[in-house]
C-alpha cells in the first residue's frame, strides 16, 4: 500500500511507499552466518590445537568445541591495533564456527614441535551447506622422547583456561600466576590481581604428560610507597 503525505502547499504529495521501496532495494543486507564444522587431525585422529580464523575482510572469529561433554574451547582476544592475537584453543574434538558467506584463512598451530598449517576455506552463499573442514598437522620433532620437556612459568591465565591451553600447545608443564603482586610490601594472598581462592599446592594432571602446578607468584612492582614505580 502506498502512503501519501500532504505538503503545506496544496497539490504536492510525496509517495513515501515508493521512496521507502527504493531505499530498501539499495541498502546492503547483512549476510546470515552459517555453522561451519571442522576437525584438526594428526595422523587421522583428532588433536587439541590452536585455531585462527580470519576473513579476507580482516575480521577475526572464534570457534567452539562441538563436544559438549569434554573440555571446552578457550577463546583468547588481544587487539592492540598494530598487533593482534585472536585465537581459540580447541580440545581434541570437532569444532564449529558461525561464519558469514565469504573467503577465510584458517591457521592451526600446536606449540613449537608442529609445523604451522594454513588452509583457505569458502563459506558459500545461498542454501548450499559449507563443506566439513579437515586440517591435518604434522610434528617435526618430539623433544619429550629425547628426555626434554617443555614448560612455561609465566602464564597470565586462570587455571581453567590453562588446562585447555597447554593441551592445545602440547606443553608439558605450566605455572599459571595465581598470585600477582604489583604493589610493594603487599602480601601475595591479598594482592588485587591475585586469585582469591587458589586451588591448592599440588600438581594437577590434565592428561598424561601434561601437568599444571597452581601455586606461583609474580612480583611485578608498579607502585612503591603509594607512588608510581618504574621497573
Amino acid at each position: 500500500m502506498t502512503l501519501f503525505v500532504m505538503n503545506s502547499r496544496p497539490g504536492i504529495r510525496v509517495h513515501l511507499g515508493v521512496l521507502l521501496f527504493a531505499i530498501c532495494c539499495f541498502l546492503p543486507t547483512a549476510a546470515v552466518a552459517k555453522m561451519v564444522r571442522g576437525v584438526i587431525l594428526e595422523k587421522g585422529e583428532p588433536v587439541a590445537a590452536r585455531l585462527y580464523i580470519e576473513s579476507d575482510a580482516g575480521k577475526w572469529y572464534h570457534a567452539v568445541s562441538a563436544d559438549k561433554s569434554g573440555a571446552p574451547a578457550v577463546n583468547y582476544r588481544v587487539d592492540r591495533g598494530v598487533s593482534k592475537e585472536i585465537h581459540t584453543s580447541l580440545p581434541a574434538s570437532e569444532f564449529t564456527a558461525d561464519l558469514p558467506p565469504g573467503e577465510y584463512t584458517l591457521t592451526v598451530r600446536r606449540g613449537k614441535e608442529y609445523r604451522e598449517v594454513s588452509q583457505r576455506v569458502t563459506v558459500p552463499s545461498g542454501d548450499t551447506p559449507p563443506s566439513r573442514i579437515r586440517i591435518e598437522i604434522k610434528r617435526w620433532i618430539h623433544m619429550a622422547d629425547r628426555g626434554w620437556y617443555s614448560g612455561d612459568t609465566h602464564v597470565h591465565r586462570s587455571v581453567a583456561d590453562t588446562s585447555g591451553a597447554i593441551l592445545a600447545e602440547d606443553l608439558n608443564v605450566a605455572f599459571p600466576l595465581t598470585y600477582w603482586v604489583t604493589t610493594a610490601h603487599e602480601s601475595p594472598t591479598k594482592a588485587a590481581k591475585s586469585v582469591k581462592s587458589p586451588p591448592g599446592n599440588q600438581p594437577i594432571e590434565i592428561a598424561p604428560g601434561h601437568v599444571i602446578y597452581p601455586l606461583n607468584t609474580e612480583y611485578e612492582l608498579f607502585t612503591y610507597g603509594g607512588k608510581r614505580h618504574t621497573l
